[in-house]
C-alpha cells in the first residue's frame, strides 16, 4: 500500500484504539485529540477496521491552494471498512497532504468526518480542533 493509503487505514482503524497512532496519520493530529476521543466513543467507530483506498488523484499546487491544503496534495476516494471488508461508508472523499515528507490524511477530511459524528450524536457546533 501507498503511504496515502496506510494513513487513510491507520485514521480508520477504530478497532485500534490507539489515539496516538490516528493523531500521527492527521495534519494537525495532535489539536483534534478531544474530537478524535468523542469520535472513538461513538457506536460507528466500533465498526470501522479501516480504509481501502479506491483512487488518488495528485492535484496540481493551484488546485491544493484553492483547497487550503499544503502542495502536493491529492484527492482521495475511499471506502470505510468494517469486520471481513465489508464496506460501511462507500464512495467517501477526502484529501491527504505531504507534510515534512509524510502523507496526511488532511484536517479538513477529518474534521467533516467529526462533523457527522456530532450530528449522529445530536450535539451541535464544530468539534473541538476543527
Amino acid at each position: 500500500p501507498t503511504a496515502i493509503d496506510q494513513s487513510f487505514n491507520t485514521l480508520f482503524d477504530f478497532a485500534n484504539g490507539s489515539i496516538t497512532d490516528k493523531l500521527a496519520a492527521v495534519e494537525d493530529g495532535a489539536n483534534l485529540r478531544q474530537a478524535m476521543t468523542e469520535a472513538l466513543s461513538t457506536s460507528f467507530a466500533a465498526a470501522a477496521t479501516g480504509a481501502r483506498v479506491d483512487t488518488t488523484t495528485m492535484l496540481g499546487a493551484s488546485a491544493c491552494a484553492r483547497l487550503s491544503l499544503t502542495a502536493p496534495c491529492a484527492a482521495v476516494t475511499y471506502d470505510v471498512v468494517g469486520v471481513k471488508n465489508e464496506v460501511l461508508v462507500p464512495s467517501s472523499q477526502g484529501y491527504a497532504e505531504s507534510i515534512n515528507g509524510r502523507w496526511l490524511v488532511a484536517k479538513v477530511t477529518v474534521c467533516g468526518l467529526f462533523e457527522l459524528f456530532y450530528q449522529a450524536s445530536a450535539k451541535t457546533g464544530t468539534p473541538p480542533g476543527c
